[in-house]
């Protein structure tokens, strides 16, 4: 008789319906067998839980570093054409519009980043889509319930449409403070500066 009846699904959704629906067809008795998803397992459940707060850590650093990347070349950009800002606001541009070409400019460097971030990324997802990353059997041996040594990314395009969209907010965001400097400026004193 074996010790382990392991069933793998394809869609991890279904892994709790699958649970209830084994116990119910087969009237299992829990003091015969114990029946159990990778998530109730202690150390899988375990892994899980470090995993699921290491990643959000790891986005939020690089999230910070591309608003400060964005906001300090934004603010050399206010800095570097505090003169023309001057010059177009005393021949009539409204503060607002000087705020809204910085705007549009931080979205500008997001859309693009974006899209080359994108296709930077597409060939590496898209290889180890098909033939795999392994993680080496060192890895999977020590599990307690088997595991493939061999995973597969799994992108779509709502993924890649949610990325895009957080970096051009990314842009957006870090590029409305040197907008703001740049409203804020006095037509006769940014003129004067060089």
């Amino acid at each position: 008789m074996p010790q382990k009846i392991i069933i793998v699904t394809n869609n991890i959704d279904h892994v709790k319906s699958l649970k209830n629906k084994l116990l119910k067809m087969y009237e299992i008795n829990q003091s015969e067998f114990d029946v159990f998803t990778v998530y109730e397992h202690g150390i899988m459940q375990s892994i899980f839980k470090i995993l699921n707060f290491i990643f959000p850590m790891v986005m939020v650093f690089f999230v910070l570093i591309a608003l400060m990347t964005i906001s300090n070349t934004m603010m050399m950009s206010v800095l570097e054409r505090t003169s023309e800002i001057g010059l177009l606001q005393s021949l009539g541009m409204k503060p607002f519009k000087v705020g809204i070409l910085f705007v549009l400019e931080s979205m500008t460097y997001g859309v693009i980043g974006s899209l080359i971030g994108g296709l930077i990324a597409l060939p590496p997802v898209l290889y180890f889509k098909t033939k795999g990353l392994s993680l080496g059997r060192t890895i999977t041996d020590g599990m307690p319930m088997p595991i493939k040594n061999v995973i597969y990314p799994n992108i779509s395009v709502q993924l890649v449409l949610t990325m895009m969209f957080i970096g051009i907010s990314i842009a957006l965001i870090a590029g409305s403070l040197p907008a703001l400097r740049a409203v804020m400026l006095k037509p006769a004193e940014a003129i004067r500066e060089k």
